[in-house]
């Protein structure tokens, strides 16, 4: 079988994570022939597209640097190319685009923030309409799709609503991950070792509007009116203006061996954002016993289940609140600590990218046979 990717405008993240995870489950499939992987150049992405003499890279130059032409792209010069080049079935990995007979379609939805009204209204009204775009698109794409994957139940719940799908047309699988072996040998990262280890704070992500930083900023301001040594460790640029201020400390980009020695340093992680696909910070902090403190949001709920505590996003108050009683409680931690593995073990055992991979299949042999019964 010939399988076709469509990854254009995946640079890093959790997005990038998930489509190695993917393309290193489906090359391991024997029933996977060849694998096409439309993508961004190489140059704009942080990560590489496992290599393999049966995958081909296809990056999309014009896609990248037009958002006109993405759109182009998506809507229908993909279908022409996957015709073009036999594709039997098309994963649009970025919930968006659309393959036309004889290519089979499935559609994953990685992207939360069209289906937030909380996290929509803080954004500036260029943003506003640029995902308002999105969805139509992506709603185009799972209308066609013969499957739709997504990654958590409230995801499921969202896209069913918006866009009038069955939930039995839809896959829920929640995502795994695996320490890098260079993390195993851990060394402490020497930014955060001036801070006691009982005080760590670590907070990973970007600082757009929905990750809703601002109310943990707020909060460990009061947090260190009782514990003046709590510091909050940010992967921001280093020259942000917040790493001047006491108690703050950006880390600037770090590698994946460095981003796991930041967690295996830290005390707690800090989860603020209004709304996440999926989070995949708090599943790789979870992974290694790192006890995690996240907004009371669904998105929250469905990756953490026991395994966190929860805290009122909209209230620093309540963060600084819940954040003095875990510091304070060893036990709290290691129970969080020991959960947090507990499920993150579960969860690897569950091979969620292998099935990913078996869900596509299914798609396109069940179509297959019902084409040649017809």
């Amino acid at each position: 079988m010939h399988l076709a990717v469509e990854a254009t405008g995946i640079k890093h993240s959790g997005g990038a994570a998930v489509l190695q995870d993917f393309i290193l489950a489906a090359l391991g499939d024997e029933r996977v022939h060849r694998i096409t992987v439309f993508c961004s150049p190489r140059a704009t992405r942080n990560f590489d597209i496992p290599s393999s003499t049966r995958l081909v890279e296809s990056e999309q130059r014009l896609a990248e640097s037009s958002y006109a032409y993405r759109i182009f792209w998506a809507e229908w010069r993909l279908s022409q190319v996957c015709q073009h080049i036999g594709a039997d079935i098309l994963v649009c990995m970025t919930g968006m685009g659309q393959a036309q007979p004889p290519t089979q379609q499935v559609t994953f939805v990685q992207q939360s923030l069209p289906f937030s009204k909380e996290a929509l209204q803080l954004l500036g009204a260029k943003d506003k309409a640029r995902f308002l775009i999105i969805k139509q698109l992506m709603r185009r794409s799972c209308r066609a799709a013969k499957r739709v994957i997504v990654q958590t139940p409230t995801m499921q719940e969202w896209i069913s609503t918006a866009f009038g799908l069955p939930k039995q047309r839809m896959d829920v699988i929640i995502p795994s991950v695996q320490t890098p072996e260079e993390a195993e040998s851990y060394i402490p990262l020497p930014q955060m070792t001036t801070t006691p280890p009982a005080f760590r704070l670590l907070y990973v992500g970007n600082n757009s509007s929905y990750k809703n930083v601002q109310t943990v900023v707020v909060g460990l301001r009061k947090l260190r009116e009782q514990l003046p040594q709590a510091t909050l460790f940010l992967t921001w640029p280093r020259e942000h203006e917040v790493n001047e201020t006491p108690g703050f400390v950006c880390l600037g980009q770090l590698s994946k061996p460095e981003l796991f020695q930041a967690y295996r340093s830290a005390t707690l992680l800090v989860m603020p954002s209004l709304v996440e696909t999926v989070s995949l910070p708090m599943i790789e902090a979870m992974s290694v016993g790192l006890p995690v403190l996240a907004a009371d949001r669904p998105y929250a709920h469905d990756i953490c289940e026991n395994a966190a505590e929860f805290f009122d996003p909209l209230s620093s108050d309540h963060f600084a609140s819940i954040a003095r009683h875990l510091l304070g409680s060893r036990d709290c931690l290691k129970a969080l600590s020991e959960r947090g593995k507990a499920l993150s073990e579960r969860r690897c055992l569950e091979r969620p990218y292998s099935k990913m991979v078996e869900s596509v299949l299914r798609a396109y042999y069940r179509l297959s046979r019902s084409a040649g019964a017809s």
